[in-house]
């Protein structure tokens, strides 16, 4: 037994620097560059219905992205991918996890279009930009992603008329940066987190058309000083649903807003 042990033992002495030469000379750190950006734009498009004629023919793998249909690059940042517009082409099909590895957005427009399924929970980047993500009038259904809260630089945030359910996500409150927040004609439930008013730089606050309820802080017009635009219902502010309570405030502000209308 003493011979086996020790050729073993030699064995292993012998093997062991030669795997971990070997694993130390095929890891490789992972660089997003155009290449994973176009691998990401092909993912996004194999989500979505191949229904001639289809809006995206010019996606195609021998071209650049630079060149397809609703893709913009920066050159300052090595020709990235920095927005993509497909709004209102009639896109039918779901939003593929990919999206989020296009490390370089700052706009992400699909209003507009017939996309169905949930809004991915990988979408969790963490961009040097200000980022629009803008999913209006589509099908999506399922719950607001509370990941959204971790992007620190969202700006605009729109998913009206869709139908989306749950609650809203108090991870939003996070976002320092957020100028609108739309998410009218949805399934939401629930009150109004706490934390969404601390988001100062809001100006556009659309809420119409849920199944909200609670009440509105008093202080409300000191908590977002920026508002100028608050849809909570789509009737005179003197006939606002009962379950959602005003503050004097605010009940002003909405009566100043609707007579300008």
């Amino acid at each position: 037994m003493g011979f086996y042990s020790q050729l073993v033992s030699h064995f292993a002495l012998l093997i062991i620097p030669i795997l971990t030469r070997f694993l130390s000379f095929h890891v490789e750190p992972f660089t997003p560059n155009i290449t994973t950006d176009k691998e990401a734009l092909i993912s996004f498009k194999s989500q979505l219905s191949n229904d001639p004629p289809h809006p995206l023919y010019s996606w195609d793998h021998n071209s650049s992205p630079c060149n397809w249909t609703g893709v913009f690059c920066n050159n300052l940042h090595d020709n990235r991918v920095v927005a993509l517009n497909l709004s209102g082409l009639g896109l039918s099909g779901h939003i593929s996890a990919y999206i989020g590895n296009l490390s370089f957005l700052d706009s992400l427009q699909l209003q507009n279009n017939q996309l169905a399924g949930v809004i991915p929970h990988q979408i969790d980047i963490d961009l040097l930009i200000k980022l629009e993500v803008k999913l209006g009038k589509n099908n999506l259904y399922g719950t607001i992603p509370p990941s959204l809260g971790n992007i620190s630089t969202l700006t605009n945030i729109s998913f009206g008329t869709n139908t989306l359910s749950g609650k809203i996500p108090s991870h939003l409150g996070r976002l320092k940066n957020l100028i609108e927040l739309d998410l009218t004609i949805n399934n939401l439930t629930g009150t109004i987190p706490p934390s969404i008013y601390n988001l100062s730089s809001l100006v556009n606050f659309a809420l119409a058309a849920n199944d909200l309820w609670g009440e509105f802080p008093e202080d409300v017009g000191n908590r977002l000083p920026k508002l100028l635009v608050f849809r909570v219902e789509f009737l005179d502010p003197c006939t606002i649903s009962p379950t959602l309570k005003l503050s004097k405030w605010l009940t002003t502000r909405l009566m100043e807003l609707y007579h300008q209308v």
